[in-house]
């Protein structure tokens, strides 16, 4: 589960499915959204040296979003004046195979079963999501602490 919060200009907003309640005459100029989704990757792991106590890893895989909700704010252009505009969509529309996840990493095992995963990672849109079709991008750092039995 996760909330995607992202910028984008008009010239990227595309929407198949068009808002109804926006005017057929407006232009968008750019948009803020915070979108809430699910999200449901399918990874494989490779690590480079399982004996060690510690090892580096890459991970790659794809991501399937399951769209919630989704507020955005426009700042649209009509009838020769620039206006803003809000809208609160809650479609529940999938995505499947809707971005492509690559991760390097390293892993350190401590004597008293531990272990410290530190796992910086990109997400690259396949195809874009929302009402305006826009293809989301991401990056991040994951740090895990994990206890073992």
């Amino acid at each position: 589960i996760s909330e995607k919060k992202y910028y984008s200009s008009g010239k990227h907003f595309n929407p198949k499915d068009p808002d109804p309640n926006m005017p057929a005459d407006m232009k968008v100029v750019s948009l803020n959204s915070k979108t809430f989704l699910y999200e449901i990757p399918i990874r494989a792991k490779y690590d480079f040296n399982k004996k060690a106590k510690g090892q580096f890893f890459l991970a790659g895989g794809i991501s399937t979003f399951i769209v919630g909700n989704e507020v955005n704010d426009y700042i649209i252009y009509r009838n020769g004046i620039n206006s803003s505009m809000h809208a609160t969509y809650n479609k529940n529309k999938s995505y499947l195979v809707a971005a492509i996840d690559v991760s390097i990493g390293y892993e350190k095992l401590f004597k008293n079963k531990q272990t410290l995963r530190i796992e910086p990672w990109m997400q690259f849109a396949r195809k874009g999501i929302g009402v305006g079709q826009l293809p989301v991008s991401g990056f991040g750092l994951q740090v895990g602490y994990f206890f073992h039995k």
